[in-house]
């Protein structure tokens, strides 16, 4: 993992995660600490949660929440405080952990950007809100017509990157964009909102009406 601006070697990544993360967390009217980019090893991630918990509310971290070798995010939560929810059925976004750590809470969020972007809005949000007071709330949503059909497994809730397309007819169409793979960060700064499917869906025909959520909703881009 390597900082934005510095020389990328054959096999290495750019963070872009925590600069977007950032950005996110301030529009969200957050005091943010960053802590920097942490090694891939359990016993500097343990010290770095444990210092973080003892000043902040709110612990994020993006990556090392899955099962590789070099995760271990999962297991210094375990260690060091408590797992209330971990690898869920969602999608992008399945390495997802929640819990406790001291007094913090601490969300988990995956490495992927796109997923991690996602989790951010659909359960950061929520939680920042109502540790600020305000109370959990979904984010707002409403029906329109979907552009394209989509298969989906059964027992799964998804969120599909979706952008508003104005038709000669006056019609508003949801469509997204021909690159729109989970690790396709594009797919999420051109869009409008997400698209929320169910656990219970597994076919949606093109032209059916779903449950759109507009960014509008998160307090970002617009209606």
């Amino acid at each position: 993992m390597y900082e934005l601006g510095e020389e990328l070697p054959e096999d290495g990544i750019y963070d872009v995660n925590r600069h977007l993360l950032k950005a996110l967390l301030t529009s969200l009217h957050c005091d943010v600490t960053d802590l920097g980019i942490l090694a891939d090893d359990y016993d500097t991630v343990r010290a770095a949660l444990d210092a973080a918990s003892a000043s902040h509310q709110l612990i994020i971290t993006s990556g090392g929440a899955s099962t590789g070798s070099h995760d271990h995010v999962a297991a210094v939560l375990k260690d060091l405080g408590e797992v209330h929810a971990w690898r869920l059925a969602i999608k992008p976004g399945r390495p997802l952990a929640f819990g406790k750590v001291g007094n913090a809470f601490f969300l988990g969020l995956p490495g992927n950007p796109v997923a991690a972007n996602v989790c951010t809005l659909m359960f950061g949000q929520p939680l920042i809100r109502a540790l600020s007071g305000g109370g959990w709330h979904r984010p707002k949503s409403y029906p329109q017509k979907l552009g394209f059909g989509v298969q989906k497994k059964v027992g799964r809730r998804e969120w599909l990157r979706v952008f508003q397309e104005h038709q000669n007819n006056g019609e508003i169409l949801l469509k997204r964009s021909a690159s729109h793979g989970s690790g396709i960060l594009t797919s999420m700064t051109r869009a409008d909102g997400l698209v929320e499917l169910d656990e219970t869906t597994t076919s949606v025909p093109e032209g059916s009406l779903v449950s759109f959520i507009p960014f509008a909703s998160f307090g970002m881009g617009d209606a």
